[in-house]
């Protein structure tokens, strides 16, 4: 979070940041959230307004599993949103709730067809919310035949992310990979682009200060 004398806050996520701007001073902080659970931020004495940051957690890369010869792969993740609001009003003194959502994972055995999406990380000011929301998971896939099988990947998206106009970008599309190896992550969405496209095995790159996708497998 940045705050600003009028304060400027900004919280992110791979989670959250917030950038705020003592009146009083003129200094500009920056707090970040990443560690997964629910914390409280406590707006500090002369701030009323926050710069807000939020970044979606990607999707779950699909799970693979088989019972012949052939190969299989899963889907690549897609990567999480991104999205900001400065002017986000608050009250000094008061304590906010922020909640990162801990990694997709794809639970074990593997379920044919199954996604786990990213969880949205989003913070909710006096009066309004800012939310990046998560990148979807890629699909799992069970081969039970001869024939290689690959999970379809994830998809990036800025459908349920509420942002300033300009500053909501979409996570990179998940890869689906050919012979049975799993596809690469998207990247994650950042401040001045939405991530790459994973290909193939090649993780999506992140876009501006968001983190890349994982290669597959």
């Amino acid at each position: 979070m940045k705050y600003k004398n009028l304060i400027p806050a900004k919280l992110s996520f791979v989670a959250l940041a917030m950038s705020v701007l003592s009146a009083s001073d003129l200094q500009a902080f920056t707090d970040i959230f990443s560690t997964p659970g629910t914390t409280s931020w406590t707006c500090p004495t002369g701030v009323t307004k926050i710069t807000v940051e939020c970044w979606g957690g990607g999707g779950a890369g699909g799970g693979a599993s088989r019972t012949s010869t052939a190969n299989a792969g899963g889907g690549g993740g897609a990567g999480g949103a991104y999205a900001k609001k400065v002017d986000v009003l608050v009250t000094e003194g008061m304590s906010y709730n922020i909640t990162i959502p801990a990694a997709a994972t794809n639970p074990l055995p593997v379920v044919d067809g199954a996604t786990v999406n990213g969880g949205a990380v989003s913070f909710t000011g006096d009066s309004v919310t800012v939310t990046a929301a998560g990148g979807q998971g890629g699909a799992s896939t069970v081969n039970l035949g001869a024939v290689v099988t690959n999970g379809i990947g994830g998809t990036g998206s800025t459908t349920g992310c509420d942002g300033d106009l300009g500053f909501v970008f979409a996570g990179g599309n998940g890869a689906t990979n050919t012979g049975g190896n799993g596809g690469a992550g998207g990247g994650s969405a950042g401040p001045t682009s939405s991530g790459g496209d994973g290909v193939g095995t090649a993780a999506g790159a992140g876009g501006g200060v968001g983190g890349g996708g994982g290669n597959g497998g």
